[in-house]
């Protein structure tokens, strides 16, 4: 017999997709040179949040109360040309981490390591944020690894979106197909996995 599923889009409790410009509302910290333009592309609108300039590349997330969970959503791109706005990321020593800290920054954890030429397109990531970065206030920073000055190595990231709460419910692995007899019983098994 049919199922109804419905599914419920929670609205971000932080977002940023840098058109026209940078929400300053929600960061709290930068390194390097950073602009809302169009040198690296963008995924949505025209601009995404480039990186360049001189000293340590960064972006830091305000405080957020990650106590409940939660998912991180971003796009990132990583250099790929030959240009002074769009010049190539010399990978893996000079790659993009996404880190986490618990204690206003003192110290910070890593979530997410992105160094290898897959990146150099446009990609969505989505994660689950770990239990090591939940708490009342959790600091979320993407950084470049190392760079050459502002000449090279430039990246951008696009639509940064935080939901906090409960994971959502994921299919984990689907039923499988079965054979029965007539007469005969057919088992279907499904793992999901999320809060309720």
């Amino acid at each position: 017999s049919n199922a109804l599923l419905t599914v419920r889009v929670p609205s971000p409790d932080f977002f940023d997709d840098f058109d026209p410009g940078v929400d300053w509302t929600q960061w709290s910290a930068y390194g390097g040179s950073i602009q809302a333009n169009s040198y690296g592309g963008s995924v949505s609108g025209s601009r995404s949040l480039w990186f360049g300039g001189y000293g340590s590349r960064y972006v830091t997330t305000r405080s957020l109360n990650t106590a409940g969970g939660g998912l991180i959503r971003f796009s990132l791109r990583l250099g790929d040309g030959f240009g002074l706005n769009w010049e190539q990321v010399d990978l893996p020593l000079k790659g993009v981490v996404l880190e986490g800290s618990t204690n206003a920054g003192t110290s910070w954890s890593e979530i997410g390591s992105y160094d290898v030429p897959e990146f150099t397109v446009w990609s969505q990531i989505e994660t689950t944020i770990p239990a090591a970065a939940q708490s009342r206030t959790t600091l979320f920073r993407w950084r470049q690894l190392a760079n050459d000055g502002d000449c090279c190595d430039h990246w951008a990231l696009d639509d940064v979106e935080i939901v906090l709460g409960p994971t959502p419910p994921a299919i984990i692995q689907a039923p499988a197909d079965r054979n029965a007899g007539v007469g005969g019983t057919a088992t279907f098994r499904v793992v999901a996995d999320g809060a309720p």
